[in-house]
């Protein structure tokens, strides 16, 4: 666990310093100590709009996410939702795409079913 917490760690820092300034790598690291301090959600759905203020930018939202404990990942993404729908881009393709995973999952589930009884029956 300790090497996963790692590699989001070093992750976030790449993407930071390819996608921000130094300005910014510096804002966002101040909301982020802000956030770990009093936990307040308010700041980050404030704050961040100002610093990720582009879809490129914006696609640092997973890795701040993946820094965040698990108990605090639904307080997480309703700060997101009040960022606005556009800030959700990147957010919303992952979620999608963990959706369509399950529903494949479970359509395969359902056709080896059938195909079961299907064999029962004969």
């Amino acid at each position: 666990m300790g090497d996963s917490q790692s590699e989001s760690i070093d992750y976030y820092k790449r993407l930071c310093k390819a996608l921000l300034t130094k300005g910014e790598r510096t804002s966002l690291q101040k909301v982020l100590a802000a956030f770990v301090q009093n936990k307040s959600f308010a700041t980050l759905a404030s704050e961040l709009p100002k610093i990720l203020n582009t879809p490129r930018k914006r696609s640092i939202i997973p890795a701040i996410k993946a820094l965040i404990p698990d108990q605090y990942h639904a307080q997480y993404d309703r700060a997101l939702q009040h960022m606005g729908t556009a800030a959700w881009t990147t957010f919303d393709k992952e979620s999608a795409l963990e959706i369509r995973k399950k529903r494949v999952e479970a359509e395969k589930n359902l056709q080896e079913a059938a195909r079961q009884k299907f064999q029962e029956l004969n």
